[in-house]
C-alpha cells in the first residue's frame, strides 16, 4: 500500500500505526526510527485517529539521528519519558561531541514496524521518506512525502522481516540509551554547533513564524466568499491551524468585529473530491457585511490565561496601506505566499 502526502494532505503514519496496533490485538511491538525528530512532528505522529497517544497502547522502541542537531532535545524528553518507550540515539562516535553533529556514519533511516508478541502473520513494515518533523509528518505539512506499507498478509515474505531485524539490532547495539543527562549534554553541544556554524541553527535561529499556528495575525485576500450570506470563507488546512487544532473536524471561535463580539462562529470543514482528498476549512464570518473582493485580517487576542482567544477581524480594500502594512510586517517575521486559487495570504507574530 502506498501512502502520498503533500502541502495540507497529511502522510497518515501515525494513523497507519494506531490501526496496526488496534487490529493486532494482543500485546505488541512498534520499532520506529528516524534521522530527525521534532516535537510538533511527533506530537502529530503520536496521536492518531482518536487523538489519543497510541504508545499507551504498546511497547515501542526508538532510534533517532542527532545529525546537524535538527533532532530537538524536547522531542527526545517526550519519547524518553513515556514508560512504555525505549528510545536511543544513534552516533558515529562513542562520545558525543560537537563534531559527532556533523560525523559520519549517519542514520539516515525513516521507518516503522509493528508486530505482535503472538502472531508472526501480523507483522507489518511502513517505510516511508519523512522525517518525524512538522514539515513531512505533522497535520499540515509542507513536504511532498511517499510512504510504502507491507504486512504479511500483503506478501510480507519471512527474508524480508530477517532483514529488517537484523538491521534493526545492528542499528540498536550501536545506539546509545537517552538519559536526562544525554539530553541536557545535547543541548548544551547543540547550542554550540549552532553557534559556531550559523547555517545548522538557522531554523532555530530565526525569528520568522513558520506556521500558521504559531501566528498572532493572519490576513488573506477574499473573493467572492460562499455561503447564502456570502460571509464563508475557505481555508486549507495548513492555514486553518491558526484557529483550529488538528482533531477538530467542526470547531467554534470568538471574533470581534466592528466593536461587538460574536461568539460561536464555526469552523466547519470540508473535503474536497478524490483523489487527493484535501480537507478544507469554512469559517463562518459575522452575516450582514461585504466581504467580497477584499482582505481580511485576524489577530489572535488572549484576554485572560486558560481562555479561549478572540479574534479581532479587521476588512479592507486590496490597496488599503493597511494591506501593505500586513504584507511588509509577514515579510520580514512569517510567511507571505498564495493559495492554490491564487488567493495572497500572509501571516507574522
Amino acid at each position: 500500500m502506498i501512502f502520498a502526502g503533500g502541502p495540507g494532505k497529511s502522510l497518515e503514519a501515525g494513523e497507519y500505526v494506531e490501526r496496526a496496533i488496534s487490529d493486532i490485538a494482543s500485546q505488541s511491538l512498534v520499532r520506529a526510527g528516524f534521522a530527525y525528530a521534532t516535537e510538533t512532528g511527533l506530537e502529530t505522529f503520536l496521536r492518531g485517529e482518536t487523538t489519543n497517544d497510541w504508545r499507551d497502547l504498546t511497547d515501542s522502541e526508538w532510534i533517532v539521528g542527532l545529525d546537524q542537531g535538527i533532532t530537538e532535545p524536547g522531542a527526545l524528553k517526550n519519547l524518553q519519558s513515556h514508560g512504555n518507550t525505549e528510545v536511543r540515539v544513534y552516533l558515529p562516535g562513542d562520545r558525543l561531541s560537537v563534531e559527532t553533529l556533523t560525523g559520519r556514519p549517519r542514520f539516515h533511516a525513516k521507518t516503522i514496524s509493528i508486530e505482535s508478541f503472538k502472531h508472526s502473520s501480523q507483522r507489518r513494515l511502513f517505510i516511508t521518506s519523512a522525517n518525524l518533523t512538522h514539515a513531512a509528518l505533522g497535520g499540515t505539512p509542507s513536504n511532498y512525502e511517499l510512504g510504502i506499507a507491507k504486512s504479511v498478509a500483503d506478501g510480507l515474505e519471512p527474508e524480508e522481516v530477517k532483514t529488517f531485524d537484523t538491521w534493526w539490532d545492528s542499528v540498536w547495539k550501536n545506539s546509545k540509551p537517552v538519559t536526562d543527562e544525554l539530553i541536557e549534554q545535547y543541548s548544551e553541544i547543540r547550542e554550540e554547533a549552532h553557534t559556531q556554524n550559523p547555517i545548522l541553527g538557522e531554523y532555530e535561529a530565526s525569528e520568522h513564524v513558520r506556521y500558521a499556528s504559531d501566528a498572532q495575525c493572519l490576513w488573506i485576500e477574499t473573493e467572492k466568499m460562499t455561503g447564502g450570506s456570502r460571509n464563508q470563507l475557505e481555508f486549507n488546512e495548513e492555514l486553518s491551524r491558526f484557529f483550529t487544532r488538528p482533531s477538530d473536524d467542526t470547531n467554534r471561535i470568538i471574533i470581534d468585529f466592528n466593536g461587538r463580539v460574536y461568539d460561536e462562529r464555526p469552523v466547519n470543514t470540508r473535503i474536497t473530491d478524490p483523489p487527493f482528498g484535501v480537507r478544507i476549512r469554512k469559517l463562518g464570518l459575522p452575516t450582514g457585511f461585504n466581504y467580497r473582493e477584499k482582505v481580511i485580517h485576524l489577530e489572535k487576542v488572549l484576554t485572560d490565561p486558560g481562555e479561549k482567544p478572540r479574534y479581532r477581524l479587521t476588512v479592507r480594500e486590496r490597496g488599503d496601506k493597511d494591506v501593505a502594512e500586513w504584507k511588509r510586517l509577514s515579510e520580514e517575521s512569517g510567511i507571505v505566499d498564495e493559495t492554490g486559487g491564487g488567493r495572497a495570504y500572509g501571516y507574522y507574530k
